[in-house]
Order: structure tokens, then sequence, then C-alpha cells
């Protein structure tokens, strides 16, 4: 099975993530400022980070590498002078997140070995990623920012290693590595984060998805092994499957709180998308009405993908108005490329020390 011919290819993983709210350019423009003109390294870089994804977006490869490039720099040159661990798990992000770039749509053969390192990360380790070198000093470390990079890393191979593969066709291998990442960290079924969990489920390889029924297993996850199995299995139209998709959409709101509204958006959705196969349109506009809502608050192109699916089963006179999608010019971008690259400048001198 590729992504292009299955019932979930147009949506993909519903595991929840760290939400990313949507800002308008000058709401955005303004937080942005605020945090590369802190001298706090931690909000420095959370708005170098948000830029860079800003970026990445409007399809800038050059500045998303740019921005990551001098963060990790920025970071290796602080730890060299004061040994300071936090600044290099403030560092790990920005090679996690040009991992993403070359996975998603770059150097594939890059993302692979830095998926390779940060596995290796997070078995203590040292390895080297995007020019961020971990030293085995730190890699072993039982300190709290040893650890959380550790931590993070672990987290960034189970979500990344599974989605990269995904949105690059490679099937087989998503499921394959997905089973051996399990197998080596069995508790993620009942902590998080699910992608490795979910990988056969969305493929529909349901031998391999049989750990979600198992004990101990975390009800989101649960709930998403059922919104994947009705996809699946909404071609041969059945009472049971609508029971499913009733109960599925009745239960929407337990836990609701702790699951970013973008992740809750995409289970709505694919509900909505299953109702609509089933042939019961008005229980499928429902569930795409409040998918469509919640989308919008989190991520616009989310809800532009959510919109288009809903009128392709209703029609658009059917559907709401498609969403501008307004983001940071290119005359922003540089702008504040080069107020981050001024903050982050590797030879200067640390704010405030």
């Amino acid at each position: 099975m590729t992504p292009a011919n299955g019932p979930m290819s147009w949506l993909g993983f519903l595991s929840p993530e760290d939400p990313v709210r949507h800002l308008g350019p000058a709401e955005l423009e303004a937080a942005l400022l605020e945090g590369l003109g802190s001298a706090d390294d931690e909000a420095a870089f959370a708005a170098a980070n948000r830029l860079a994804l800003e970026a990445f977006r409007a399809g800038s490869q050059a500045t998303t590498t740019g921005i990551c490039e001098r963060q990790i720099a920025y970071a290796m040159a602080v730890f060299q002078r004061h040994g300071d661990a936090r600044i290099m798990a403030f560092g790990l992000q920005p090679a996690i997140n040009l991992l993403r770039m070359h996975g998603y749509a770059g150097d594939l053969a890059a993302s692979m070995d830095a998926l390779r390192a940060l596995e290796t990360i997070a078995d203590g380790a040292p390895a080297r990623v995007f020019g961020l070198d971990v030293p085995p000093e730190l890699a072993a470390s039982r300190g709290k920012w040893a650890v959380v990079m550790r931590k993070l890393a672990r987290s960034t191979c189970l979500v990344e290693s599974a989605k990269i593969r995904w949105r690059r066709g490679r099937i087989a291998e998503m499921i394959e590595e997905s089973r051996r990442m399990l197998a080596k960290w069995p508790y993620v079924t009942s902590t998080g984060p699910f992608h490795a969990s979910e990988a056969a489920l969305l493929a529909g390889v349901g031998d391999h998805g049989d750990h979600v029924g198992k004990p101990g297993v975390a009800p989101m996850l649960r709930r998403i092994g059922d919104i994947h199995r009705l996809a699946h299995s909404v071609s041969a139209v059945s009472e049971t499957a609508f029971d499913l998709a009733v109960r599925l959409h009745e239960t929407r709101h337990i836990g609701r709180q702790a699951t970013p509204s973008s992740a809750t958006a995409r289970q709505l959705a694919s509900i909505g998308d299953s109702f609509f196969r089933l042939g019961n349109h008005p229980h499928g506009t429902t569930c795409f009405g409040e998918a469509h809502d919640l989308a919008v608050e989190f991520d616009p192109r989310l809800a532009g993908l959510i919109r288009d699916r809903w009128s392709a089963h209703a029609g658009l006179s059917a559907v709401p108005p498609r969403r501008e999608t307004a983001s940071l010019d290119a005359a922003r971008l540089t702008r504040l490329a080069a107020i981050a690259a001024g903050r982050l400048d590797p030879g200067g001198s640390r704010p405030g020390g």
C-alpha cells in the first residue's frame, strides 16, 4: 500500500503533536521580535524555531537552513565556552527542524542519518546531528538537561521516522522501523508519542496494530486505532461500522483538553469522511464542520485540506468559504532572519553575561 491509494492518504497521522497556534502576520512578527530581543536564550531559541518553521512553510529552505545552522553554531559556541548543558538542549531542536525539512522535502539520506544520530543520543551515547556535537560526558549524564535531550531525541525518532517514511511512500520500511522501535520502547503505547504505534494502523496492516488492544494502552491510542479501523472497513457498509462511527463522534469530547486541537480536528475529519462513505451525509457534515472550525484556530492549512475533502463529498456550495492563510512575506522573513542572526552570533558575547 502507498499513501496514494489508502483511505487515510488524504489526511495522514491522527496522533497528537505539539500545537502551533496560527497568528496573523503582524501579531506573529511582534511575538518573534519580542523573543529575539530577549536576553534569555530559551525565549530567543523558541522565536528562532518558529521563524524557521514560517520560512519552511513559505518555501524558503535556504532561510530555514540559515536560521537553524545559526542556532546550532551559537549553542556549540556557548557550550564550549561555558559548559552549559541547557543550551545544548535548546540546540537540539533546530537540528530536529533540519531533519524534518530534509525528510519532508529535501535530502532524504541526510534525514535518515540524523534519525540514526538521534537514536544514538537517545541511547545515551555521543553523536553529531547537523553540526550539533553531543560529547560523551553530556550524552551519558544524569543531569536534568541531558535527560531532556535524550527524551527529545527518543520522541523525535518515534514521530519522524514514521512521518517521513509515510510522506515519502516508504510504507513497508515505515512499518518495519515502527515495529522495531516499539520493541525497543514498548512503554510508549501508554505514554506517547503514538506515531510509531499508529503507523501500521494508518497503512491498514491490521496484524501489526494488535498492540493497540493490549492492556495498558493509552485511551487516546485506542481511539486512534478505532478511527483507522473504521476508515479501512467502511468500503463494506454495515450497521457495525455505522455504530462505531456514531460512538467515536459521541465520545469526541473525552480527553479533549489534553488533545491539541489540530489532532482533534484530524480525528473528527476522518470520522466525517467515514460517515460520508457510509452514506450518512448529516453526520458527516456535522463532523467535518466541527473539524474545520477547530483547524481554523490552529492550522489554516489543515482547515483548507479538510474543506477540500468535505467539498468532494458534499459540493462547494455546502462548505464554508476558504480562509486566507496569510503568513510572513519575503521582506519580513528576510528582516527577521537578519535579526535572528545578530542575536545568535556565535562569536559575540552572550546576552546578560
